[in-house]
């Protein structure tokens, strides 16, 4: 009898009974392996469960098979981990048992990036930028930006510093003061825009020119040390490619 498969995705994590805990259609060149984790519906002891990898170029590059050791619904992860990464789609092909093949698609990339910065006065419930502006009267409450990202796994940590410029007098360099870094981490993978904001000071805004540098300073590493998303998580990655935007306060 056929073996009934309820889902079926890609993750960059597993869970201790086999359940998918980075659930991701993307992978960094970067990461060892993906596993590709099968839910089954009243699956014998003994049910083997094949993944095979295949290349952009349509090739074989790994393949493995995980028999379940037990009865029942579970999840079932199957390991692949290829000789090397390269950048483009891969198609994954699912057998359980004798059963048909499913497949899935994982894209693999060779990096995160930052595709824009807008400036603006709302976003969206997708961190998309509402009223875009790039001057702010002295009473706005709160400065918004909106990073807009190319496609990304989960966990991608998104660094952004907010500064105030200066210029001295007989000084043709501006003097950059930073009041305010955060660290964003992604929940989810693909594309998509990531929200920031910065509010008004009890003194209120210093007048002038304001800069905001982002960058993504991770993209996926499962790093525990740094989740809690400490403003200083991200400081000593000297690999990081800043980006900057600017906006003023009358």
């Amino acid at each position: 009898a056929r073996v009934a498969v309820r889902e079926v995705v890609t993750s960059l994590g597993v869970g201790g009974r086999g359940q998918p805990s980075r659930r991701s259609p993307i992978i960094v060149l970067s990461s060892e392996d993906v596993h590709c984790c099968v839910a089954l519906a009243d699956a014998p002891s003994g049910t083997p469960v094949k993944a095979v990898l295949r290349d952009p170029d349509d090739r074989t590059v790994a393949e493995s098979l995980v028999e379940t050791n037990k009865e029942g619904t579970q999840w079932v992860a199957v390991p692949l981990a290829p000789r090397r990464w390269v950048q483009g789609v891969y198609r994954i092909n699912i057998r359980v048992g004798n059963g048909e093949e499913t497949t899935l698609n994982l894209r693999a990339v060779d990096r995160v990036l930052i595709q824009g910065i807008v400036s603006c006065q709302a976003v969206n419930e997708h961190q998309e930028a509402q009223q875009p502006i790039s001057v702010f009267p002295q009473e706005t409450e709160a400065v918004y930006c909106s990073v807009a990202l190319s496609s990304a796994p989960p966990l991608t940590r998104v660094a952004v510093r907010w500064f105030h410029t200066s210029r001295r007098r007989f000084h043709l360099r501006r003097t950059r003061t930073m009041i305010h870094e955060t660290v964003a981490i992604l929940a989810v993978g693909g594309e998509q825009h990531v929200a920031f904001s910065l509010s008004r000071p009890q003194e209120g805004w210093p007048a002038g020119r304001y800069e905001l540098d982002a960058a993504v300073v991770s993209a996926g590493e499962n790093d525990e040390a740094s989740e809690g998303g400490g403003t200083h998580a991200f400081s000593t990655n000297s690999k990081a490619r800043w980006h900057t935007a600017e906006f003023h306060l009358q």
